[in-house]
């Protein structure tokens, strides 16, 4: 028995078995149920293959990782199992893959694998000592064995045989023991080029039949074989088998008394989106393959069952294979377990309930919070209760049920979430916990007990954005969304939420650079399983409990808990105010007047609620989608904060998002050409109806929907991401004049002709970069999931690429061809392919998606360079908006991006809206300069004036500022041209301290001022 392997889109290890010898014994009487083995499960995240040995009731686990194969035995038929022995070790450049275990008639154990080429170890004493490593002579030079793409270890009439595919031809060695091999290699057929799942099985002495797996141009699995009938000397041409397999991978055969069986693992959906579940599929065939009977299902368990080896109990064929039946995915997915049984006489009856995850979050109500509570629960027979148990830290019990009838925070009724809330408990009460499910047949399964230590203090690894109408949880590693937290109105979700229903699914970044020519690719996006940011400074252990995410209110009093720990996030590299001046964090009320004074530290609160992380790219290159890509060295400390909607009604929908992105010259001390985008895995309500766009001229990608949508009904929101502060870019001509003429800004020599603001806020005022200028967004697209050229990236290149934007080919997509798009009122030759969906769908012009899917989008800019020691920092808004129908949701959510670029540009300070909405002869006809409301206010208020319809209608420069009672000026509240029309500014005082002060407008000749009282 022979095969290649398939990774298993699931979160759990890969853990592949096979059997090397065609029978097996199991010391307890074969049971008429399939049944529990007591067989361990190996540690080691990638494979794992078994023997057992009848004869001497030695049982042998193989499993490997990149660098090690290892070996574990049992001596008494499973019951106790011995420490793993190391039986080879390999370059962590050169990672074991295609690993074989085989047990040959003569007793040999013959152990194959490839690390860069192809070796072998062997035993000859029941794998208690092994030979020293023999490379095979598969294929000879420096390129050839990397284009083995998978082999198989087999015995055929007493010869060892390992076949492998070379190509599109498929190959053979051959060795009569296993440890000396034929130096001829035979060329046995030309296949198609996607081979895979090899299987060889012996139908009589010189009858072979060989199969194996490909994928076709729809992406369904197809079976053919080749038959021959000389012992393998020739082979007939390929055979389709005509049996469907759809969703299938791990195809194997076994023969037992004249029967091919054809076992597979068949992968289906469960109510929850993005997750499967896998049963064990059987099809037979008695005149040696031509035939196969209907598919038969082994396995009836709703969870998780696979990753088996075949063979035979009693003159039986049977299966053993790995399920989480008698577990649950509550606390460690990776509780395993093996189970066997005959396949034409065990029932499966061991059927317990199933957890596809559960969630326990918070939602702050300071000084106290509410718990909610949300199970993902299944079973064959149908649920009967779930049930969370608690105990808290001062020993009192509490359980509640959790129930699934769209009434208890557990979403839709009859969808198989279950919840329930605690409201009013104390923030900080350590507990600790148990959930326990019922199904209608009785059978139970509990979690183990979880302690839960002090939740909602100032940091935590995972927190969500609670206020306003927006709710969006992060965690410590630059994601955004796909985290489990309690939802703004009950139930549990892992999606950022709008209102009544979901909007954005998963969230992230990418960043791709080419230093000396050596293209690298990475980031942090949820659905594409790239996840290459780890949390903390470069070179730090992720682990680290500092490595949290900070969390900072404006409800805080000052200097208390969250103003402390900000002390850990600073000794991180989080910024803060500086009052005493002498550069150290330390927030001390020297008055002791309870109040925050500017001459006193105090920590980076940027709005209502400032979380503050850092995270790098440290992740290993082993543990990563991109293989070929390693650390770069690149460090991110990311704030994301949002306005409360009483005091910025304007901000309700709008969450801000700030990345600070440094190269620690841990490769390179500069890293060039490098491009930062955006991503989004966009799900607004019911998530297939979708549409996607870019607006140029707002620097923003955004989401939409084709029409009324089944979770948001007719006026389904639109959600923009929006790019505020681009990298900074020196343009010798345009941002500098290049005085000594090398292509290059030199500060003292050149003249900088413009300049780049960094604005920190309020506190922290603007930083400069003369002699450049930001850039704005360069490339946008949109992505499916099953698209062949828009598809997830495989590689650092097709990223890049898309990055760049062109399709994973790299490859510009057509707007006069793009099935999924058509142009309107414009020749689509004339139309920028780098910005896909460009048109306005409001005014039906331009390059407009009209097929609506499961959208992925991405939105980039530069290049630039990220030189050691010198950050980058780029500011995005995540802003919705709704109208009446899903168009008008883009013109409303275009509305909130012109107000959040609006309170940019006032460094996020003070909010200013313009009231132009009115002809010649409504507009002003005098300056007035209004009484502020509320007045005498704390610690905000608003101040509004208008501007006379001017000479010509030009712009005035208008000039307002707040001084002290000493006249000083504390605050530039307008300072630019601004047309006639009536406006609002909105001034917060909150590092101000109590007292009158003065406000004063001045437009060209115009000069007025009032008084204001702030009282704290």
């Amino acid at each position: 028995m022979c095969r290649n392997f398939l990774s298993i889109e699931m979160n759990k290890p890969i853990i592949l078995l096979i059997t090397i010898f065609s029978q097996f014994s199991i010391c307890n009487a074969q049971d008429s149920n399939i049944s529990r083995l007591n067989l361990p499960v190996t540690n080691s995240p990638e494979h794992s293959y078994i023997q057992i040995d009848q004869t001497n009731q030695d049982l042998m686990l193989f499993s490997h990782d990149s660098t090690q194969i290892y070996l574990t035995r049992s001596t008494d038929d499973g019951n106790t199992w011995q420490l793993d022995t190391i039986l080879t070790s390999s370059d962590p450049f050169k990672p074991f893959e295609d690993v074989h275990p085989l047990l040959s008639s003569s007793g040999n154990i013959i152990l194959t694998y490839k690390s860069n080429r192809h070796y072998s170890i062997y035993s000859d004493d029941n794998g208690y000592s092994w030979s020293e490593e023999l490379e095979l002579p598969t294929e000879s030079g420096l390129i050839k064995p990397t284009r083995i793409n998978t082999s198989c270890l087999s015995e055929v009439n007493d010869e060892i045989w390992l076949i492998y595919t070379l190509r599109e031809t498929l190959m053979r060695i051959k060795s009569s023991d296993g440890i000396n091999w034929s130096q001829d290699r035979d060329t046995l057929q030309s296949i198609i080029n996607n081979a895979s799942e090899f299987n060889i099985i012996q139908v009589s002495a010189d009858s072979l039949l060989f199969f194996y797996q490909t994928t076709g141009d729809n992406g369904n699995s197809e079976l053919y074989n080749l038959l021959s009938e000389d012992g393998g000397m020739t082979w007939s041409d390929s055979d389709s088998l005509n049996v469907n397999t759809q969703n299938s991978n791990d195809i194997r055969f076994l023969v037992d008394n004249g029967i091919i069986y054809m076992f597979y693992q068949s992968s289906s959906s469960t109510p929850f989106k993005g997750v499967t579940q896998s049963d064990i599929m059987y099809s037979t065939s008695d005149d040696n393959g031509i035939t196969w009977n209907p598919p038969q299902t082994y396995t009836r368990y709703v969870g998780y069952d696979g990753n088996y080896f075949t063979g035979a109990i009693d003159g039986e064929a049977a299966i053993v294979f790995l399920s989480l039946r008698d577990h649950t995915l509550l606390k460690d997915p990776k509780q395993y377990s093996f189970w066997y049984g005959t396949v034409e006489s065990a029932d499966d009856e061991f059927l317990t309930p199933v957890t596809y995850g559960h969630s326990i979050n918070y939602r702050n109500n300071d000084p106290l919070m509410n718990i909610k509570i949300t199970c993902r629960a299944d079973d064959e027979s149908g649920i009967l209760s779930v049930w969370f148990n608690a105990e808290d830290e001062n020993g009192s019990d509490l359980s509640i049920e959790l129930y699934d009838d769209g009434e208890h925070s557990d979403e839709l009724s009859g969808d198989k979430i279950f919840g329930n809330e605690i409201l009013n408990i104390p923030i900080g009460l350590s507990y600790s916990y148990q959930l326990e499910i019922t199904d209608l047949d009785s059978n139970t399964v509990k979690t183990d007990t979880i302690e839960v230590s002090s939740p909602l203090q100032s940091s935590s690894n995972v927190f969500a954005f609670d206020n306003n109408n927006l709710w969006l949880p992060i965690d410590n590693r630059g994601t955004l969304a796909s985290l489990a937290a309690a939802g703004p109105n009950g139930g549990i979700s892992s999606q950022m939420r709008y209102a009544e229903s979901s909007i954005l699914y998963a969230g992230g970044f990418a960043l791709s650079g080419s230093p000396d020519g050596r293209l690298w690719s990475n980031g942090n996006m949820e659905s594409w399983e790239i996840k290459d940011y780890q949390a903390g400074n470069v070179g730090s252990d992720p682990g680290d409990d500092l490595n949290k995410v900070y969390v900072l209110r404006s409800s805080h009093a000052p200097f208390t808990l969250s103003w402390l720990d900000w002390k850990d996030a600073v000794d991180l590299g989080a910024d803060f105010y500086d009052g005493d001046g002498n550069g150290i964090y330390d927030p001390v009320d020297h008055n002791g007047n309870g109040l925050w004074d500017d001459n006193e530290d105090r920590p980076d609160l940027l709005g209502d609620i400032t979380a503050w992380c850092v995270y790098n790219d440290g992740v290993a290159w082993d543990k990563r989608l991109f293989s070929n890509v390693s650390p770069q060295g690149i460090e991110i400390k990311q704030t994301v904060f949002s306005y409360n909607k009483e005091e910025y009604p304007e901000l309700a929908d709008v969450i801000f998002l700030k990345y600070n992105i440094e190269n620690k010259g841990l490769v390179s001390e500069s890293l060039n050409y490098v491009y930062f985008s955006s991503w989004m895995d966009g799900d607004l309500g019911y998530y297939i109806d979708d549409l996607t766009g870019t607006d140029t001229l707002l620097n923003s990608m955004y989401l939409y929907n084709d029409g009324p949508d089944d979770r948001y009904g007719g006026n389904p929101p639109a959600l923009f991401v929006t790019q505020l502060q681009g990298p900074p870019a020196y343009v010798a001509g345009e941002t500098f004049e290049d005085i000594n003429n090398n292509g290059s800004y030199d500060e003292d020599v050149d003249t900088p002709l413009d300049s780049v603001k960094l604005f920190n806020g309020p506190y922290l005022g603007t930083d400069y970069i003369p002699g450049a200028k930001n850039i704005g967004i360069t490339s946008s697209i949109h992505t499916m999931r099953h698209n062949e050229t828009q598809g997830p990236p495989l590689d650092e290149v097709e990223l890049r690429g898309y990055m760049m934007g062109r399709n994973r080919f790299w490859e510009y997509i057509d707007p006069c061809t793009w099935e999924y798009s058509e142009v309107f009122g414009e020749d689509c030759n004339s139309v920028n392919p780098v910005f896909m969906n460009s048109g306005d769908p409001v005014k039906q012009k331009g390059w407009i998606n009209t097929v609506p899917e499961e959208q992925r989008q991405m939105m980039s800019t530069g290049p630039f360079t990220l030189e050691k020691g010198k950050p980058v920092e780029l500011i995005y808004a995540y802003v919705v908006g709704r109208g009446s129908d899903a168009i008008s949701s883009i013109t409303a959510a275009r509305e909130k991006v012109n107000d959040a670029i609006r309170f940019y540009d006032t460094n996020f300070s003070d909010y200013t809206v313009g009231i132009n909405n009115y002809s010649q002869n409504e507009l002003p006809d005098n300056f007035r300069l209004f009484q502020n409301y509320p007045n005498p206010f704390n610690p905000s208020t608003t101040i509004e004036y208008s501007i006379p319809n001017a000479v010509n209608s030009q712009k005035s420069i208008v000039n307002l500022t707040v001084y002290d009672i000493l006249g000083r000026e504390v605050a530039t509240l307008v300072d630019k041209p601004q047309p006639p029309g009536n406006y609002k500014v909105r001034f917060n005082a909150g590092n101000l301290a109590s007292g009158v002060y003065f406000y004063r407008l001045e437009v060209n000749d115009f000069m007025a001022s009032r008084k204001m009282l702030l009282l704290k």
